[in-house]
């Protein structure tokens, strides 16, 4: 009986989830307690089961097959793991695996999160240069899309970036009394990031005359 009612419990839960289709990691020891090693099978078939479902409803009606879908994903939780937002992620792959620009309600539906939450989501992705605003003619609305020169952009902004925190480091040298372990960790940082910004100036001009030869702007 009871473990009965444990399965019971079990099928129960993947309804609601079923429902909802949160993308939060599926806790099973919490969600049930301890007493349902005996029903590993049966829970691994079902989140198998669960997790086909989801992709197959999210590739409905928004023209993604359940594998482009699951890249879609992938590139999220690759976003999210070196420490950017998975939304960021899913927007940017979405955008790249699609063959015309996208208008932000398009990415909403596709995304399955909100406008306002898409809205953020696309500014973050301008202003890491992964997207680019377009119109189309006679049509008013905003559209978006990645650009062919999108990895040379989003280079040289890493580039900029690195160009603010060298300026950083050396304001917080001046501040510093010498000969303390605060500054000279922070001359090593100093040091560091000129030995970047040489071999990134490098990288620059090279992307410069890559971007000329391909006809590519920056």
């Amino acid at each position: 009986m009871r473990g009965q009612h444990a399965a019971n419990l079990f099928r129960a839960h993947v309804i609601r989830i079923s429902l909802c289709f949160d993308d939060r990691p599926i806790n099973i020891g919490r969600m049930f307690g301890a007493g349902l090693s005996g029903f590993r099978d049966e829970i691994l078939a079902y989140l198998s089961c669960l997790i086909r479902i989801k992709y197959l409803i999210l590739s409905r009606g928004v023209g993604m097959n359940p594998q482009l879908v699951q890249f879609v994903e992938h590139f999220g939780l690759d976003f999210e793991q070196y420490g950017s937002h998975r939304t960021l992620g899913r927007l940017f792959a979405a955008l790249l695996v699609s063959n015309e620009p996208q208008g932000l309600q398009e990415l909403a539906d596709q995304l399955h999160v909100s406008k306002g939450t898409c809205s953020l989501t696309v500014r973050q992705a301008l202003q890491a240069g992964l997207v680019e605003k377009v119109t189309k003619p006679g049509d008013r609305k905003d559209y978006y899309a990645v650009p062919e020169n999108v990895w040379i952009r989003s280079t040289l902004i890493q580039l900029q970036i690195l160009t603010r925190w060298k300026t950083l480091a050396e304001e917080g040298l001046q501040t510093l009394p010498e000969d303390t372990p605060s500054f000279r960790r922070m001359q090593s940082m100093l040091q560091f990031f000129d030995y970047l910004e040489e071999k990134f100036a490098d990288i620059a001009r090279e992307l410069s005359t890559y971007a000329a030869r391909e006809g590519k702007s920056l």
